[in-house]
């Protein structure tokens, strides 16, 4: 025999410590056996809507036999309809008009580069060495995290095309009541859950739709990676024209000697300069030294004077300006001359306008 309900009611409402309402509804079923019992259509879908009160979705569903009619199963149907932790409200319409539920918020811990911070007294400053130097950490900010659920009506392709990479938003916007600006929003990859509802004896279909997990993080100062401009390369300027070649070389620390044989201070450049450099100084202590002419004892004195020039390649990261060339002033007084920070977006900026998120709350 086929599937039928001999009756059905709500037999219960509870409100719990959090918030959360359920409504107990019972359904009492007659079937040849209990397995075309629990796969009949009269059973709704997990996640669809009570059938008086669209605010309450499906939970769970329990099935109990609990009698024999004609040669057949009875079974009681025990039907958990749940509203989140909303406040509980009568809403009839279609699920896609009702807003975000189950809407929950926190804050996350994430990295950031330590550029400035307070003193004793509360002032900002730097983060600077005792040398006086921009020290190269990182700290913990935090930033808020909505999480949500929502429905979309189902369009006639049957496929939700929700995002599948974290997206900032490009414009304001406002979501399950929450002002977020342009680009301090990132809309986190959704889950989505095709529910068929039925009417009647569970042929007929009454509404198709997606429920929608979705995550957002809210982060004020921006989605942007800020990361110190620094680096162990750099460009270096054409001697002859000053036009900023655009090839990263080494940057090199080197003492210059003048002609008093007195050393000078440290100074950065490239390795031609480091070059430059040892042959002015040879050439000081070797003024009529020739290379078409010398012999090679002038040789041995001209490249052991060149070596007393000393020099090392730069492998602590050093502060560069915004064209890429060494940026000299930040490292004598970063106070002054700030390092330079570079800003990326390692996510997607688009609209969000295609994922249809809910204005409102339930």
């Amino acid at each position: 025999m086929a599937v039928k309900i001999a009756y059905r009611e709500d037999r219960q409402m509870q409100t719990d410590s959090n918030g959360v309402t359920t409504f107990t509804h019972v359904m009492q079923l007659e079937g040849d056996n209990l397995m075309k019992i629990g796969t009949s259509r009269l059973l709704p879908q997990r996640g669809s809507r009570h059938p008086q009160n669209t605010a309450f979705y499906l939970d769970s569903i329990e099935i109990t036999p609990n009698g024999n009619k004609n040669r057949g199963v009875q079974a009681l149907a025990t039907l958990t309809y749940s509203n989140g932790a909303e406040l509980v409200q009568d809403f009839t319409g279609d699920p896609w008009d009702l807003g975000a539920q189950n809407f929950t918020s926190n804050y996350l811990p994430i990295s950031r580069p330590f550029i400035t911070g307070y003193n004793s007294k509360g002032e900002i400053v730097m983060n600077l060495n005792t040398a006086g130097c921009q020290i190269t950490a990182e700290t913990t900010g935090y930033i808020r995290e909505i999480s949500f659920t929502y429905c979309v009506r189902a369009r006639s392709s049957g496929d939700f095309e929700g995002t599948e990479e974290p997206i900032v938003n490009k414009s304001s916007e406002r979501v399950a009541g929450i002002l977020i600006p342009a680009r301090t929003g990132l809309l986190l990859p959704m889950g989505a859950h095709f529910i068929t509802e039925r009417e009647g004896g569970g042929d007929k279909i009454k509404r198709q739709y997606w429920e929608v997990s979705a995550t957002i993080q809210i982060n004020k100062k921006g989605w942007t990676k800020d990361e110190l401009n620094v680096g162990t390369m750099c460009y270096f300027k054409d001697k002859t024209t000053g036009q900023v070649v655009r090839k990263p070389q080494a940057i090199f620390s080197y003492t210059p000697i003048n002609e008093k044989n007195e050393r000078q201070e440290p100074k950065f450049g490239s390795i031609d300069d480091v070059i430059e450099a040892q042959e002015t100084y040879a050439k000081l202590q070797m003024p009529n030294f020739s290379p078409k002419t010398a012999t090679m004892d002038d040789w041995g004195k001209f490249n052991s004077l060149k070596d007393q020039v000393s020099y090392q390649e730069v492998t602590e990261p050093m502060p560069l300006r915004a064209d890429g060339t060494l940026y000299e002033e930040a490292i004598k007084d970063p106070v002054t001359n700030r390092y330079l920070v570079v800003k990326i977006y390692d996510s997607k900026i688009a609209s969000w306008n295609s994922y249809d998120l809910p204005k409102k709350r339930a």
